[in-house]
């Protein structure tokens, strides 16, 4: 069977925050097969598989292609076998996607952190019994993103200046969650490699560990750390300060998405043949 629609609506109930999905753009090579529904003397359940040999769908958040099967034994929520490929994903948009097992702290972190850029790109894979989703135990199914951008922006944190210009990868399998960044700019310093990480995107309290590195002029690396959230735990000393020569700080932020006054924040600062004054006024 094949099915085009220049309209059309997708509801997954139980799935995502928002069940219904619209497409402006649809099409799909489909076929399926219902057992034991006119057998009235068998004890068995109605059953339902759905083969999908080629779907695709487009709105203005993303496009998407796909292919697999999906079967339904007559109870619980059934198997499924899919493997596709996002084409193009607005990054603002990305959290609208993201099932509800992916718990809500995580979601409105990526709502929040996502800055407008170029459209990701992605490949996933979902399989196994729906009713294990997401997997914890790999002999049980798999449940795969990746997803890549190029010039990509991010706000680490509330109140943290804006990350831009970065190569991303973001990662998740299973329960866990991972971003990894290469180049990229916070505001006049230049960033190294980055990492942030979610262990358990079902946990109760969830937890963000960035990690990552800063350098640049000295004095631009105070005024960053005086225009960020680092102020509330340290006070309003840095401005009192003033620096030249160059600097390099390796970061490591914890953060309690559920409760920031629990985040922590480590870091190592060096200064390369520099100068420091702070004179309180």
């Amino acid at each position: 069977m094949t099915i085009q629609s220049r309209q059309a609506s997708l509801v997954f109930p139980g799935i995502f925050e928002n069940p219904t999905l619209g497409f402006s753009g649809f099409s799909a090579d489909l076929s399926w097969s219902v057992r034991h529904l006119l057998d009235h003397q068998s004890a068995a359940p109605v059953a339902l598989s759905l083969d999908v040999r080629h779907l695709e769908a487009d709105n203005e958040d993303a496009a998407i292609t796909l292919s697999g099967r999906y079967e339904w034994p007559g109870k619980s929520m059934g198997t499924v076998a899919l493997n596709g490929r996002v084409l193009r994903a607005d990054p603002v948009r990305l959290h609208r996607y993201l099932p509800l097992a992916v718990g809500p702290d995580t979601r409105a972190w990526l709502r929040d952190a996502l800055a407008a850029s170029r459209p990701y790109t992605a490949m996933f894979e979902l399989h196994g019994p729906l009713e294990d989703f997401p997997f914890r135990d790999p002999a049980r199914g798999r449940f795969l993103v990746e997803a890549q951008a190029e010039s990509a922006g991010l706000v680490p944190a509330p109140g943290w200046p804006a990350i831009s210009g970065v190569r991303a990868q973001a990662r998740f399998e299973r329960h866990q969650f991972r971003i990894s960044t290469k180049g990229g700019r916070m505001g006049d310093l230049q960033l190294s490699d980055v990492e942030a990480r979610i262990p358990d995107l079902e946990a109760t309290q969830t937890a963000l560990r960035i990690e990552g590195g800063l350098s640049g002029d000295f004095q631009r690396f105070i005024d960053t750390v005086a225009g960020s959230p680092l102020t509330e735990a340290i006070g309003d000393v840095v401005g009192d300060m003033r620096g030249k020569g160059q600097t390099n700080l390796d970061l490591v932020i914890d953060l309690d998405l559920d409760d920031s006054s629990r985040s922590r924040v480590q870091g190592r600062l060096g200064i390369v043949r520099g100068t420091f004054l702070h004179a309180p006024a």
